[in-house]
C-alpha cells in the first residue's frame, strides 16, 4: 500500500511540475511576443515542439547514446556541435548578446534571446515574403549541418515539422 501511495504521489507531482514549466513556458513566449512584435505568433512554440517537444531539457540531461549533440532549454540549442552539427546556442548568444551561461540557466533568458534573434533576421529580410523569410530564419538557426544530400534532407524534413 505504501508503494502505490509513493508512486501516485509521485506521479501528480511530475505532473504538477510538467504543468508548472508548460504554463511558464507560454508566460514566457508571451513576454517575447510583447517585447519583439514584428516576430509571427507561434514561432517559438514551432521550435520548442519540434525540437523538444515542449520540454525543458536541464544541463543535467544524460548524453546522447548515438553521438547527437546536448540540447538545453526549451528550445533545442546546441552549445557543442561535436564538430559536425552547428552550434546554434553559441549563435543566439553572439546575436543577442545574452551570455550562454544564462541562455542555458534562465527559461525565460533562452526565449527572449531566440525571440531578438528571430527579430533581427525579421528586420533583415524585409521585403521578403514571410514563408520565404521564415524558411530562411529556420535554417539560420538549425543545428543541422549546410552540407551533404543527407543533411539537405534532414533540414528539409525539419522545415515541414516547422511549418505543419
Amino acid at each position: 500500500m505504501k508503494k502505490i501511495l509513493l508512486f501516485t504521489s509521485c506521479l501528480f507531482g511530475f505532473t504538477a511540475l510538467a504543468q508548472t514549466s508548460q504554463a511558464n513556458f507560454e508566460s514566457y513566449c508571451q513576454q517575447t511576443y510583447a517585447a519583439y512584435p514584428g516576430i509571427p505568433k507561434g514561432i517559438l512554440e514551432a521550435v520548442s515542439f519540434t525540437q523538444t517537444r515542449m520540454s525543458y531539457l536541464t544541463t543535467s540531461e544524460l548524453e546522447s547514446c548515438s553521438g547527437l549533440p546536448k540540447s538545453h532549454g526549451f528550445l533545442g540549442l546546441i552549445a557543442d556541435g561535436k564538430g559536425y552539427f552547428k552550434e546554434n546556442l553559441k549563435l543566439v548568444s553572439q546575436i543577442s548578446g545574452v551570455p550562454v551561461s544564462q541562455i542555458k540557466q534562465d527559461p525565460a533568458a533562452e526565449i527572449s534571446a531566440f525571440g531578438k534573434v528571430v527579430d533581427v533576421y525579421m528586420k533583415e529580410l524585409k521585403g521578403t515574403s514571410l514563408p520565404n523569410s521564415l524558411q530562411e530564419i529556420f535554417n539560420r538557426l538549425s543545428y543541422l549541418s549546410d552540407s551533404g544530400r543527407v543533411n539537405a534532407f534532414a533540414r528539409d524534413a525539419e522545415l515541414y515539422e516547422l511549418f505543419k
